[in-house]
């Protein structure tokens, strides 16, 4: 289901201001009071004030407040809130008045009062990628509709930053229009590249003291993309490419079985010897790992394709996050010309300390929101220059110094780049793969600190209403 602080802060956004304030404060000395508090949203969130497009009795079961998760979730979905009753109040010059409001939860359906501002565009069946939408209630002709993409992060008790939430998580080629035939061209090239380079690196592991030593691939030997992506069977029947094996043994393909602990060792997926099955350490997957920044990097590799096509990508890339286009989309169809809707990234900070102790407390931090009008604002500032969108590989944030070229599983299949624009900042990115090398790499980004003071300098020029 979507996330359940999605439901929480769509509910608390019917309380007043004033109210939600109260509740952050007291909670910060007394957990009992947000617990209290949690029982008068699910109220409301169980009323026909919170519309949902499915799942609502998931949503309704989530208030519990005995569950640490829950809770934790509803601190988050409070700080929401009150960053959106901020933002409707600066931005939209909205009263807040949430006795006429009303909410209504999206996902994969819509609630059929709000279907009207889903849209279908750039290949993606909800690029208006509200989680929630609030309805503040009609003037004169015109009905007043404003989505938020909701974001969650967590408080650190020792003062460190905490990571922002990723925007996005998407396969690499998935965030670009593959119909486009220059597209298609870059999309082939990274494909050969990859095909190219891990078929390599399953050749070089055959090599002596190697993790697949001596293992003979048939006719496979000179075939660089059946040969990364080549599966056999595991015993308990799921398929596994030679790329992802995390064991080792020598590997037979002219033998007529190809599966393990038959007609291959099962030293494949079990870790080294004398070591549990299914732990670490993981001689092939290691061995990979160790070699998974020649992949990112080097003449043909995805870093020269990023670069070469640095304008294509963060075109795709900016639209995708930020949604440049759905202002215009919404204002061009006639359907909806009556009415008016505002979008914002919203993200919600909170965190339940003590909870099993004695002096159990909340602490909420004041949410943060990103207006659509006011990134649009920036954006067409910066397009005004004539400088190029430029995407730099730069160091693992967790290092100060370099990219480690060896690290822990987690750090090694991941790669970091900044998309900027005219000197400043705007996406930090992190290109990586997951589990598996045979899927196209992942996507993830977050507004960069640059970009985000870069907003903020220019709020008060950029309001919608004004």
């Amino acid at each position: 289901m979507a996330e359940i602080s999605e439901g929480f802060a769509v509910a608390a956004c019917m309380f007043t201001s004033a109210k939600l304030n109260s509740v952050v404060a007291q909670s910060a000395q007394d957990l009992s009071v947000l617990k209290k508090f949690m029982m008068e949203v699910k109220k409301v969130a169980n009323s026909h004030k919170i519309q949902y497009g499915s799942q609502k009795s998931e949503f309704i079961k989530a208030y519990d407040p005995e569950n640490k998760v829950s809770l934790e979730n509803f601190a988050q979905g409070i700080s929401g809130a009150i960053a959106i009753h901020n933002w409707l109040r600066l931005h939209h010059n909205e009263t807040i008045n949430p006795t006429r409001w009303k909410g209504y939860l999206t996902g994969a359906r819509w609630p059929a009062e709000v279907e009207k501002l889903r849209i279908d565009a750039f290949g993606m069946a909800d690029y208006n990628s509200s989680d929630f939408l609030i309805y503040t209630g009609r003037q004169g002709k015109d009905e007043y509709y404003y989505g938020v993409s909701l974001k969650k992060k967590g408080v650190s008790t020792t003062g460190a930053k905490v990571a922002d939430p990723t925007l996005i998580n998407k396969a690499f080629d998935s965030i670009l229009n593959k119909e486009d035939p220059q597209i298609k061209k870059v999309i082939g090239a990274v494909k050969k590249h990859k095909e190219k380079y891990f078929s390599g690196v399953v050749r070089e592991a055959t090599k002596s003291g190697n993790p697949l030593a001596k293992s003979k691939f048939g006719n496979l030997t000179n075939n660089n993309e059946q040969l990364w992506k080549f599966n056999l069977e595991e015993p308990e029947k799921k398929k596994r490419s030679i790329i992802d094996i995390k064991g080792s043994g020598k590997i037979d393909l002219t033998k007529k079985s190809l599966k393990m602990g038959v007609g291959q060792p099962l030293s494949l997926f079990r870790g080294k010897k004398g070591t549990a099955e299914g732990k670490k350490p993981w001689p092939m997957r290691d061995f990979v790992n160790k070699r998974i920044q020649g992949y990112f990097g080097g003449k043909q590799s995805l870093e020269k394709v990023l670069q070469d096509n640095a304008e294509t990508f963060a075109n795709a890339l900016i639209n995708l996050i930020l949604k440049e286009q759905l202002y215009k989309l919404l204002n061009e169809n006639e359907t909806l010309k009556n009415t008016y809707f505002g979008f914002a990234l919203v993200t919600g900070t909170g965190r339940i300390d003590k909870f099993d102790k004695a002096g159990q407390k909340a602490i909420i931090r004041a949410g943060e929101y990103k207006e659509l009008h006011t990134v649009l604002c920036g954006l067409s500032e910066m397009n005004a220059s004539s400088k190029p969108y430029v995407i730099k590989k730069v160091a693992n944030p967790k290092f100060k110094d370099k990219v480690p070229e060896t690290d822990t599983d987690d750090d090694a299949a991941k790669v970091f780049y900044d998309l900027s624009k005219n000197h400043v900042v705007i996406l930090n990115l992190q290109i990586r793969y997951k589990g598996s090398f045979t899927p196209q790499p992942q996507f993830q980004a977050t507004l960069s600190d640059d970009f985000k003071a870069f907003l903020h300098q220019r709020v008060n020029k950029c309001l919608r209403w004004k």
